[in-house]
């Protein structure tokens, strides 16, 4: 049977291994019934709020750079908060809170960036 596990074991098996593979086709069909379940809405599926404000507002020739500055400093709000919470890690107590914390801080910010990029 095409899509089975064991269709695909078979056509692979001179592949040399590890590979990744994407079949399209099926691809296509999961997305179909995806949007399908989800009643046709398509909104759970939107790249992350800041990077779409920064492809609205930004002009064509920059949103590139914009959008790579972005993820770097995303990126790096994450290396600084997991190494907070690491020397904090021998009181537990004290690194969840500031997890919390981190989290109810940033909750009005996403909240106002979502209004904004549906704007």
């Amino acid at each position: 049977m095409i899509g089975s596990y064991e269709y695909y074991k078979q056509i692979f098996t001179d592949v040399p291994k590890p590979f990744a593979f994407v079949d399209l086709d099926l691809l296509d069909v999961n997305i179909k019934a995806i949007t399908q379940e989800a009643g046709g809405r398509r909104d759970g599926w939107r790249a992350p709020v800041m990077l779409s404000l920064a492809e609205a507002k930004s002009d064509p020739q920059s949103v590139g750079a914009v959008t790579g500055l972005l993820l770097l400093f995303g990126n790096l709000g994450g290396i600084v908060l997991s190494s907070v919470v690491q020397l904090l890690l021998g009181n537990r107590i004290v690194a969840i809170c500031v997890l919390a914390a981190v989290a109810i801080l940033i909750l009005p910010a996403v909240r106002w960036l979502q209004t904004a990029s549906s704007k």
